[in-house]
C-alpha cells in the first residue's frame, strides 16, 4: 500500500536547515544584530547534514537551494528566504556573497552520540 504525504515547509530550503534559519532569525531579530556587525555565524548540526548540503561558496540559484551558508546569509541581511532569493543574480549579489564567507557549517559531536537522526533534505 502506497502511502502519501504532504509537508509543509516554513522556508523554500532543504529540511535539515529550518532549525538553524529559526535559530539565526530569532538571534538578529532579538539583538538588532546588523549585518556589517557579523563577524562569524557558526552552524552545528549532524554531519550528515555538512555533507548534504555541500559547504561551499554558491555561484548560481541552484548551488544556492543546497548551501546553508547562503540561507543564514539571506536570513541576517533579510530576515526571511523565499523562493525569489533563489536565482542566479541574487545568489551573486555581493552582499550574501560577502556574508557567506563568515558562515562556517560544523558537524555538532553530541547529535552524533544522542542517537539524533537528521531530517532528508
Amino acid at each position: 500500500m502506497l502511502t502519501l504525504s504532504i509537508t509543509i515547509k516554513s522556508y523554500p530550503a532543504c529540511l535539515c536547515t529550518p532549525g538553524g534559519l529559526d535559530s539565526v532569525l530569532h538571534t538578529v531579530e532579538e539583538h538588532g544584530i546588523l549585518p556589517q556587525n557579523v563577524e562569524k555565524v557558526e552552524v552545528r548540526t549532524h554531519p550528515i547534514n555538512v555533507q548534504l548540503l555541500m559547504p561551499s561558496n554558491p555561484r548560481s540559484g541552484l548551488e544556492g537551494k543546497f548551501r546553508m551558508e547562503y540561507y543564514m546569509a539571506r536570513v541576517i541581511l533579510d530576515r526571511l528566504v523565499g523562493l525569489e532569493d533563489f536565482t542566479d543574480e541574487k545568489v551573486l549579489e555581493f552582499r550574501p556573497q560577502d556574508l557567506v564567507k563568515r558562515v562556517k557549517i560544523v558537524s555538532h559531536p553530541t547529535l552524533t552520540e544522542s542517537g539524533y537522526l537528521p531530517l532528508r533534505c
